[in-house]
Protein backbone atom coordinates (compact mmCIF):
# COMPACT_ATOMS: atom_id res chain seq x y z
CA UNK A 1 0.00 0.00 0.00
CA UNK A 2 1.62 3.57 -1.18
CA UNK A 3 2.73 5.86 1.95
CA UNK A 4 1.85 8.70 0.02
CA UNK A 5 -0.94 9.73 -2.29
CA UNK A 6 -0.62 11.32 -5.71
CA UNK A 7 -2.95 14.67 -6.27
CA UNK A 8 -3.22 14.42 -10.05
CA UNK A 9 -6.14 16.77 -10.28
CA UNK A 10 -6.42 20.50 -9.43
CA UNK A 11 -10.03 19.85 -8.39
CA UNK A 12 -10.89 19.39 -4.60
CA UNK A 13 -14.66 18.14 -3.86
CA UNK A 14 -15.75 19.66 -0.34
CA UNK A 15 -16.63 16.94 2.19
CA UNK A 16 -18.79 17.03 5.41
CA UNK A 17 -18.10 14.18 8.34
CA UNK A 18 -21.44 13.82 10.42
CA UNK A 19 -21.37 11.73 14.00
CA UNK A 20 -24.56 9.32 13.73
CA UNK A 21 -25.59 9.15 17.13
CA UNK A 22 -27.82 12.33 18.22
CA UNK A 23 -26.71 14.34 15.27
CA UNK A 24 -29.07 11.86 12.51
CA UNK A 25 -30.48 9.53 14.64
CA UNK A 26 -31.31 9.70 17.94
CA UNK A 27 -28.87 8.20 20.42
CA UNK A 28 -30.75 5.27 22.31
CA UNK A 29 -27.47 3.35 22.72
CA UNK A 30 -26.63 0.00 21.07
CA UNK A 31 -28.93 -0.20 17.82
CA UNK A 32 -29.11 -4.38 17.77
CA UNK A 33 -32.68 -4.02 15.65
CA UNK A 34 -33.10 -1.64 12.58
CA UNK A 35 -37.09 -1.12 13.71
CA UNK A 36 -35.15 1.04 16.76
CA UNK A 37 -33.67 3.63 14.49
CA UNK A 38 -35.55 6.86 15.26
CA UNK A 39 -34.42 9.74 12.46
CA UNK A 40 -34.24 13.03 14.14
CA UNK A 41 -36.20 15.91 12.92
CA UNK A 42 -35.24 17.76 10.05
CA UNK A 43 -32.07 15.68 9.44
CA UNK A 44 -32.76 14.41 6.17
CA UNK A 45 -33.73 18.12 4.74
CA UNK A 46 -30.51 19.23 6.40
CA UNK A 47 -28.51 16.14 4.40
CA UNK A 48 -30.65 17.10 1.37
CA UNK A 49 -29.33 20.67 1.78
CA UNK A 50 -25.71 19.37 2.31
CA UNK A 51 -25.94 18.14 -1.06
Amino acid sequence: MPRTISMTSDKINPVVFLDRDGTIIEEVGYIGIPDKIRIMPKAVDAIKTLR
